[in-house]
Protein backbone atom coordinates (compact mmCIF):
# COMPACT_ATOMS: atom_id res chain seq x y z
CA UNK A 1 0.00 0.00 0.00
CA UNK A 2 1.98 3.42 -1.40
CA UNK A 3 0.03 5.59 1.37
CA UNK A 4 1.63 9.13 1.17
CA UNK A 5 2.06 10.81 3.89
CA UNK A 6 -0.17 14.09 3.77
CA UNK A 7 0.06 17.32 4.73
CA UNK A 8 -2.19 19.01 6.66
CA UNK A 9 -4.56 21.18 4.31
CA UNK A 10 -4.74 17.71 1.69
CA UNK A 11 -5.89 16.11 5.71
CA UNK A 12 -8.39 18.93 6.57
CA UNK A 13 -9.93 18.87 2.95
CA UNK A 14 -10.09 14.78 2.80
CA UNK A 15 -11.94 15.07 6.12
CA UNK A 16 -14.23 17.79 4.91
CA UNK A 17 -14.78 15.21 1.82
CA UNK A 18 -15.96 12.76 3.92
CA UNK A 19 -18.58 15.03 6.08
CA UNK A 20 -19.70 15.75 2.72
CA UNK A 21 -20.14 12.14 1.86
CA UNK A 22 -22.20 11.13 4.80
CA UNK A 23 -19.44 9.36 6.68
CA UNK A 24 -17.19 10.13 10.04
CA UNK A 25 -14.18 12.19 9.13
CA UNK A 26 -11.35 9.48 10.16
CA UNK A 27 -8.18 9.73 7.99
CA UNK A 28 -6.31 7.32 10.06
CA UNK A 29 -6.34 4.25 8.71
CA UNK A 30 -5.56 2.02 11.47
CA UNK A 31 -8.44 4.24 13.93
CA UNK A 32 -11.88 2.40 14.36
CA UNK A 33 -14.84 4.92 14.04
CA UNK A 34 -16.64 2.97 16.88
CA UNK A 35 -16.41 5.42 20.02
CA UNK A 36 -18.20 8.53 17.75
CA UNK A 37 -20.39 6.10 16.45
CA UNK A 38 -21.96 5.28 20.22
CA UNK A 39 -21.67 9.33 20.55
CA UNK A 40 -24.71 9.00 17.67
CA UNK A 41 -28.18 8.25 17.62
CA UNK A 42 -29.22 5.04 16.48
CA UNK A 43 -30.78 6.10 13.48
CA UNK A 44 -27.82 8.40 12.44
CA UNK A 45 -25.32 5.73 13.36
CA UNK A 46 -26.86 3.00 11.10
CA UNK A 47 -27.00 5.69 8.03
CA UNK A 48 -23.62 6.89 8.49
CA UNK A 49 -22.41 2.97 8.41
CA UNK A 50 -24.55 2.61 5.33
CA UNK A 51 -22.76 5.33 3.63
CA UNK A 52 -19.45 4.07 4.50
CA UNK A 53 -20.53 0.66 3.28
CA UNK A 54 -21.45 1.80 0.10
CA UNK A 55 -18.41 4.26 -0.47
CA UNK A 56 -16.45 0.69 0.89
CA UNK A 57 -17.87 -1.57 -2.33
CA UNK A 58 -17.09 1.90 -4.87
CA UNK A 59 -13.60 2.05 -3.91
CA UNK A 60 -12.83 -1.48 -3.38
CA UNK A 61 -14.38 -2.41 -6.83
CA UNK A 62 -12.69 1.03 -8.23
CA UNK A 63 -9.29 -1.00 -7.63
CA UNK A 64 -10.29 -4.13 -9.64
CA UNK A 65 -8.13 -6.73 -7.46
CA UNK A 66 -7.58 -10.28 -8.64
CA UNK A 67 -11.07 -11.79 -7.28
CA UNK A 68 -8.67 -14.46 -5.19
CA UNK A 69 -6.61 -11.41 -3.36
CA UNK A 70 -8.24 -11.33 0.39
CA UNK A 71 -8.88 -7.65 1.45
CA UNK A 72 -8.98 -6.76 4.86
CA UNK A 73 -10.47 -3.94 6.76
CA UNK A 74 -7.36 -1.78 6.67
CA UNK A 75 -7.24 -1.84 2.63
CA UNK A 76 -10.68 -1.23 2.34
CA UNK A 77 -10.04 2.24 4.41
CA UNK A 78 -7.38 2.53 2.39
CA UNK A 79 -9.56 2.40 -1.00
CA UNK A 80 -12.01 4.56 0.25
CA UNK A 81 -9.26 7.19 1.33
CA UNK A 82 -7.78 7.01 -1.87
CA UNK A 83 -10.77 7.18 -4.09
CA UNK A 84 -11.93 10.42 -2.28
CA UNK A 85 -8.35 11.93 -2.72
CA UNK A 86 -8.89 11.65 -6.00
CA UNK A 87 -11.82 13.57 -5.80
CA UNK A 88 -10.57 16.25 -3.37
CA UNK A 89 -11.18 19.00 -5.76
CA UNK A 90 -14.55 18.60 -6.21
Amino acid sequence: MGFKVMNHQDKMLLEIKMLDQGIIPNVDIRQNVESQLSLMDDASARKAKRKWRKLKKKAVRSLKLAKFQKITRVYEKFAVIKMLEKDIDT
